[in-house]
C-alpha cells in the first residue's frame, strides 16, 4: 500500500503534509451535477445517452457553442452509421430526450458538406415535471 501511495504522491495525485494527506483538484475535467440531477438520469436514462450527455458537456465547457455530427457522436459511442439507420435513429432519440429534458439545447444548420449540430446550451438542471 505504501509503494502505490508514494506513486500517487510522486505524481502529484496525492500531497503529503506530514501529518495529512491532500487530494488536490489538478484537473478540470470533471463536471459537477446536483444529486438530484444525477439521480434523475441514472434512474431514467439508458447508458448510451448518458455518455453523449456527459461527452457534449465536456465539450460545451471547453468551447460553449459547440458544433458536433452524428458521426462524431456515433464514433464516441463506438458505432458505425454507415448502412446503420438504427444507430442514426439512437443518436437522433438520444438528443432529443437530452433537448426535451433541458439538459441541453442545439440548433440544426448545414456547413457546406453535411448536416450538423450546434450545441447552444448545456445545463446541469433538468426540466421538473410540476407532480407533487
Amino acid at each position: 500500500m505504501r509503494a502505490h501511495l508514494q506513486y500517487l504522491i510522486d505524481t502529484g495525485y496525492v500531497i503529503d503534509h506530514g501529518d495529512r494527506l491532500e487530494l488536490p483538484n489538478i484537473e478540470d475535467i470533471y463536471l459537477l451535477l446536483p444529486l438530484e440531477t444525477i439521480q434523475f438520469i441514472t434512474d431514467t436514462i439508458k447508458e448510451s445517452v448518458i455518455k453523449v450527455y456527459i461527452y457534449l458537456g465536456q465539450r460545451w465547457k471547453f468551447k460553449p457553442m459547440y458544433a458536433f455530427t452524428q458521426e462524431e457522436i456515433a464514433q464516441h459511442l463506438g458505432l458505425k452509421l454507415q448502412g446503420n439507420p438504427r444507430a442514426r435513429q439512437m443518436i437522433h432519440n438520444a438528443l432529443d430526450l437530452l433537448q426535451n429534458n433541458g439538459l441541453i439545447k442545439f440548433e440544426n444548420f448545414f456547413d457546406g458538406k453535411s448536416p450538423r449540430y450546434r450545441l447552444t446550451n448545456w445545463s446541469h438542471q433538468y426540466i421538473k415535471s410540476p407532480i407533487g
